[in-house]
């Protein structure tokens, strides 16, 4: 598996560091982000940051998994 291929899907010793190394350079702007606003202790977030929609397909993607709009 080549370096490029542990950035979508990271395996192996090379993919825990590629994930170590993207953990500390996403870290403060992740906290400078988070810093912007305040959230309530009480809170319920959805990250949507792996979903990708295909338009032309009607397509949706979650983790990788392909569906048709609307099915499930």
């Amino acid at each position: 598996m080549s370096i490029s291929d542990n950035f979508g899907n990271p395996q192996g010793l090379v993919g825990r560091l590629m994930l170590a190394g993207m953990n500390m350079g996403h870290t403060p702007m992740a906290k400078w982000g988070f810093a912007q606003f305040e959230v309530p202790k009480l809170a319920i977030a959805l990250d949507i940051s792996n979903i990708r929609i295909s338009r032309e397909k009607n397509m949706f993607c979650v983790n990788g998994t392909a569906t048709e709009q609307g099915k499930q």
